[in-house]
């Protein structure tokens, strides 16, 4: 009887640790994913390079199904921005301008940052435009400098399991922190770019 039942709490024991490898081996793997994605972002250095990271080698890396991002610009800024650099917004159809910040704080309101859940056409339907079907479950990451409010990163999954609220979000929030100051370092370059008025 004790042998058979000190099997049995070495067995269980066993399936524990082999659980706990299991998830650390996919952390690992997670990580050194994300580790590939910051690494492409902060080498680039404009909006295009920004946009093939995010809607591309994002979306293939982690196995979404759709990407989106979505960018403020009451005062059209960025139109001109990308204007004078020759870059078409239409080109980039996972690329949203937005005329305000209103419709994204109904989307993090209540959610106090990150929000995960199942798709809600009234409340995400502006930020997956034009995807033929609709995700199932959404991430939806503020993007943030200086407490002010950028943008959003948006992450669907045809999958309603994949993203539901109380998962952990460390990885992609950080990425999220990135991705806004390459937003404002891609800005920065634009800016630069562009002749000045001249000195007299």
């Amino acid at each position: 009887m004790d042998i058979d039942r000190r099997r049995n709490e070495n067995r269980a024991l066993r399936e524990r640790l082999d659980a706990l490898l299991a998830d650390g081996q996919r952390n690992e793997q997670i990580l050194s994913r994300h580790r590939r994605i910051e690494l492409g972002l902060l080498e680039g250095t404009t909006f295009p390079e920004l946009f093939d990271t995010l809607f591309n080698a994002l979306k293939r890396t982690n196995d979404y199904d759709a990407v989106t991002l979505a960018l403020c610009d009451p005062d059209h800024e960025l139109r001109r921005l990308l204007g004078a650099a020759g870059i078409d917004p239409k080109d980039y159809p996972e690329l949203i301008l937005l005329g305000g910040f209103s419709e994204l704080y109904r989307v993090f309101e209540g959610a106090g940052g990150t929000s995960l859940g199942a798709f809600v056409k009234p409340l995400h339907g502006l930020l997956f435009p034009r995807e033929s079907q609709p995700p199932q479950s959404v991430a939806i990451l503020p993007l943030q400098r200086r407490r002010r409010l950028l943008g959003s990163l948006n992450i669907g999954s045809d999958h309603l399991a994949r993203f539901s609220p109380g998962m952990e979000t460390d990885f992609i929030e950080r990425l999220s922190g990135i991705i806004a100051i390459c937003i404002e370092n891609a800005a920065n370059h634009e800016r630069l770019r562009q002749p000045g008025p001249v000195s007299r």
